[in-house]
């Protein structure tokens, strides 16, 4: 019984360092890709990858995100998308419009030099990628976009239960609250009648 627990253990270490080991590669691709998107953008059209996230989600449909579209689009808190906006509206990319029924939303469109600008830089980023991908066949290239679908559905579904728990702790101690309120407001009234 001992060996077999053993065993399970030491399978269970290897399946650890395994993953470990994979999320340092998907983290040293990751890094790589990215460094390679800023040096290019920096170099040849003197913008941050940031810049360049920001107006390649504008560009994208639907046309006119909110700021808090673009935040939860961009994984980013809404004070960093405003102060990128500012940036940006700055250098005359982007612009916000209020919304016709609700002036209290603004919706971000590009300029004509915003647009010019993503129109610029489309084919350079999409010649990076190629260039980055030269060495990985088109099989290759289909396994790993199939990979990182499961991985990326898998961190998602982790997240939902994680989330659906949050909530539940929460809920479970605004009752616990609640029934600590309710008990001592009974035995208030308890000591009342007895007094």
């Amino acid at each position: 019984m001992k060996a077999r627990a053993a065993v399970a253990i030491e399978n269970e270490s290897a399946d650890v360092r395994f993953q470990i080991r994979l999320w340092l590669r998907l983290l040293r691709g990751t890094n790589l890709v990215l460094a390679r998107l800023r040096r290019g953008l920096h170099e040849e059209f003197g913008i941050s990858l940031a810049t360049f996230d920001l107006l390649m989600q504008v560009l994208h449909p639907p046309a006119g995100p909110t700021l808090s579209e673009l935040s939860r689009r961009l994984m980013v808190t809404k004070g960093n998308v405003s102060e990128l906006v500012k940036r940006m509206e700055a250098k005359g990319l982007i612009e916000r419009r209020s919304d016709p029924d609700d002036a209290r939303q603004q919706h971000v469109h590009l300029t004509k030099a915003g647009a010019a600008l993503s129109a610029r830089i489309l084919p350079r980023q999409q010649a990076w990628m190629a260039a980055m991908m030269a060495e990985m066949d088109g099989a290759g290239q289909q396994i790993l976009y199939e990979s990182l679908g499961a991985f990326i559905s898998s961190v998602v579904a982790e997240e939902q239960r994680e989330l659906r728990e949050r909530r539940r702790r929460r809920v479970a101690a605004i009752r616990g609250d609640k029934a600590n309120d309710a008990s001592t407001t009974r035995a208030r009234a308890r000591t009342r009648r007895i007094t």
